[in-house]
């Protein structure tokens, strides 16, 4: 963290200094297509004027930003860089003349029908339905009623949860529900596009690939987890996946991290650190985390991990082996 100063200038010339000084040559700036994008435009072209070589700074959002173009002194500074299909890049013509929904979870859920964003949900209920039907694809009646209405009669919950499905489908545009054989489906007329399951499949199939075709895997799935899962729903069901996509995120970053320390080192120590604020509890990813550190001359930075680990779950849950990876740095100081 950089104790930036007030003046947001002498705050951008600072982190272009810092940017000049790092080994990588740039700096990822996510989800540029807020409300406050316009207002840090200025600081943003303020940096990229001060970087020298070939240091840049990747701005990714759905929307090209406009309020950057406007400015003259961008116009030597700008280019457009064209995402790669596997990653999070969305099909915006629909194929074989079906409606393409796609949603986008790791965030606070964002839902997009043939590119319009669905920002008026009517309620609560029908968006909450949504994306618990979209998350599990296939669901019988029970598992909706007991999660939404377990206090209702059969009755009752029956005649809200189809008043809520109707609200979804105009909402769409497109009936996203088929009923078939006791479960509800999602629609073959519609096609999905959903980044938590290309998320999951991703660290599926890296979990069984060779090292290089694992890398690329583990990088797409890191790029997909841009946020937690679905932040702006506090209840048990969205709670639970949020904590297991964490915790995918962060093996994934601990394998990833695993890979490439054969390579990059330093790259290593990165994906390590951000899998340790991910799982802090994890002790493997804690020694290694220790490892890397020593291994680049830095043994406070590795005590410092071991105590917050330490206060963290205690003493006395501590393992053999991450006590043992203690002693031997006590031991080389």
């Amino acid at each position: 963290k950089l104790p930036l100063k007030s003046n947001w200038k002498t705050a951008a010339n600072q982190i272009a200094q810092t940017l000049n000084q790092l080994d990588s040559d740039t700096l990822y700036i996510d989800g540029f297509d807020g409300n406050s994008a316009e207002n840090i435009t200025p600081t943003i072209l303020q940096i990229a004027s001060n970087l020298e070589g070939k240091k840049c700074i990747v701005l990714a959002g759905r929307r090209f930003p406009m309020s950057l173009s406007s400015h003259k002194e961008a116009e030597e500074l700008i280019g457009i860089l064209q995402i790669p299909q596997d990653y999070w890049s969305a099909k915006y013509i629909p194929t074989h003349n079906r409606p393409l929904i796609e949603v986008r979870a790791f965030s606070e859920g964002h839902v997009w029908v043939n590119s319009r964003l669905i920002d008026h949900w009517e309620g609560q209920l029908p968006r909450l339905l949504f994306f618990f039907f979209i998350d599990r694809a296939m669901l019988t009646r029970d598992d909706i009623f007991r999660t939404f209405w377990p206090e209702l009669s059969i009755k009752d919950a029956t005649n809200v949860f189809h008043v809520t499905k109707s609200k979804i489908n105009d909402l769409l545009g497109v009936p996203l529900m088929v009923y078939s054989s006791g479960y509800y489906r999602i629609s073959p007329d519609v096609e999905l596009r959903y980044d938590a399951v290309l998320f999951q499949e991703a660290i599926q199939n890296a979990d069984i690939a060779e090292d290089e075709e694992a890398e690329q895997l583990y990088r797409k799935a890191i790029n997909l987890y841009r946020h937690d899962f679905l932040t702006s729903i506090d209840a048990d069901w969205a709670n639970r996946r949020r904590n297991e996509m964490r915790e995918m995120a962060g093996d994934a970053l601990f394998k990833l991290a695993q890979i490439r320390q054969q390579y990059n080192t330093e790259e290593a120590l990165g994906f390590l650190i951000r899998a340790n604020a991910m799982q802090p509890q994890r002790q493997d990813i804690v020694r290694e985390l220790m490892r890397l550190y020593v291994q680049q001359d830095q043994p406070t930075y590795a005590l410092q991990v071991f105590d917050r680990l330490s206060q963290l779950i205690g003493k006395d849950a501590l393992e053999i082996a991450t006590l043992d990876a203690l002693k031997q740095i006590q031991a080389q100081r």
